[in-house]
């Protein structure tokens, strides 16, 4: 009698959805973060599991039908912690999703003074770096505040931006977190830039909506030109138009491997939330139908709960 009540006790504890209740500083000066105070274990919150299954049927289908090589999201509730994920673990190209741990590295040894700086730009990024969905539009030759390239960085995936904040940057004393984050210059021409999955992605978003890494000062500032990004064609397109977010997106592809096309937002709705989305195959209008559909359907479950 006592090991069948022990056994339904283990088999209860495992079917309740374990999550933390986090405590967030009320903070009407910040419209973009949201600093974490204090986690608690809570064992009563909204079950993930049913629009998991039903995100798990729809891949499944669209991989059948379209024979697709990789599908991967993650979704993470930033008031109380609950997560759940797909291939939460596979590898993809970084890329261009590399700039968003540069700009917390380059804003963690930059003191929001010197974003006013001016810089001359004298290098250009070489060809293994053009192809993204926008053309750069920093100009070589001329100068521009670090502020303008760390927006066009942030909003417009701008590599000439990027490259010439890094090498701004790069003048100082190397800076520890450029390690932390695990920032290393890729080479496209090999396999080994598959190395980023969506759950180590996510926490990026979730460093700067926390502010536990940067002032808070500077983490607002992030999400704020994150929230300007140019591309709405995939998470953000099928959710209402009222709502903030801010974004991270890539997407090209290259000579030897399929197109990589990854978009990551946070959400902010009245329990604003986390998705990341990767995909890996060669039709770039199924990929963005894919996470547009991810996107759409967790935003319907949560809406509704």
């Amino acid at each position: 009698m006592l090991l069948a009540a022990y056994t339904f006790a283990v088999l209860y504890f495992f079917q309740k959805q374990v999550s933390f209740s986090e405590v967030h500083e009320i903070d009407g000066n910040y419209k973009f973060i949201s600093p974490l105070l204090e986690c608690n274990i809570d064992y009563d919150y909204y079950n993930p599991w049913p629009i998991k299954k039903d995100l798990e049927k729809y891949i499944d289908k669209v991989k059948k039908t379209w024979n697709i090589h990789e599908v991967a999201y993650y979704v993470r509730l930033l008031e109380n912690g609950s997560t759940f994920w797909y291939n939460q673990n596979t590898k993809f190209i970084p890329a261009s999703l590399v700039k968003l741990p540069f700009a917390i590295s380059f804003m963690r040894y930059t003191r929001l003074d010197e974003l006013s700086e001016i810089v001359k730009i004298n290098e250009l990024p070489d060809d293994t770096m053009s192809g993204d969905e926008y053309p750069d539009l920093i100009e070589f030759g001329k100068e521009y505040s670090l502020y303008t390239l760390l927006a066009e960085m942030l909003i417009n995936s701008d590599n000439t931006a990027s490259l010439n904040l890094f090498q701004y940057i790069s003048k100082k004393a190397w800076p520890q977190t450029y390690k932390n984050f695990w920032l290393w210059i890729i080479d496209f021409s090999k396999e080994n830039s598959l190395n980023e999955s969506v759950k180590s992605y996510a926490s990026f978003f979730r460093i700067l909506y926390n502010s536990s890494y940067l002032e808070r000062e500077k983490s607002e500032e992030l999400l704020y030109l994150l929230s300007l990004s140019t591309f709405q064609s995939g998470i953000q397109a099928p959710l209402p138009k009222k709502i903030n977010v801010a974004n991270k997106f890539w997407a090209q592809g290259l000579e030897w491997e399929d197109l990589h096309l990854h978009d990551c937002w946070i959400i902010y709705t009245d329990s604003p939330y986390i998705l990341c989305v990767m995909t890996r195959w060669n039709k770039k209008s199924e990929q963005l139908e894919v996470i547009q559909n991810i996107s759409e359907m967790i935003y319907n479950d949560i809406w509704n709960k």
